[in-house]
Parts: C-alpha cells; sequence; structure tokens
C-alpha cells in the first residue's frame, strides 16, 4: 500500500503552485472487508463497504497523510477515489 502526503510545489520559472498527493512510503497492510451493505439514495442504487486495514506501527504517520493501494492493485475505494 502507497502513504501519500499532500505536497505543494512551485515552478521556479512561472512561479505557479502545483499541489498534489506524493507517495512518501510504501508498506505492507493486511486489508479485509468487515462489512457491507446495499441502499437506495437519490433513486440509484447505491453500496457500502467497510474495510479493516492493519498495517505496522510508523512513527512518521500523522492524520493528514492517506493511504491508497498502487494502481496496479485490485479495485479499492480509495483507489477509484484517487483518479
Amino acid at each position: 500500500m502507497d502513504i501519500e502526503a499532500f505536497t505543494q510545489t512551485q515552478d521556479p520559472n512561472t512561479g505557479l503552485i502545483t499541489e498534489e498527493w506524493a507517495v512518501i512510503a510504501q508498506d505492507w497492510a493486511s486489508i479485509v472487508g468487515v462489512s457491507g451493505r446495499e441502499f437506495i439514495a437519490t433513486s440509484a442504487e447505491q453500496s457500502e463497504t467497510t474495510y479493516r486495514v492493519t498495517m505496522r506501527y510508523r512513527p512518521d504517520l500523522d492524520t493528514s497523510m492517506r493511504w491508497c493501494l498502487p494502481a496496479s492493485a485490485p479495485y479499492c475505494p480509495t483507489t477509484a477515489a484517487r483518479r
């Protein structure tokens, strides 16, 4: 799984600031679907799945970061939302 941090970089020539999520680390994690449900909202069928993510403790993580599966991984909500 990729661990990403929000970064801002400024182009030295144009001064344009680019904001993006950058991969700062890759680590192993166990991702298990623990519950799922389907419901109807605004006349469209929706589904929701809750996952439990377990990974080794890392002192360099904080709440401003996010985790994502690599683009080569099977479908996962965090990967789909990122694209």
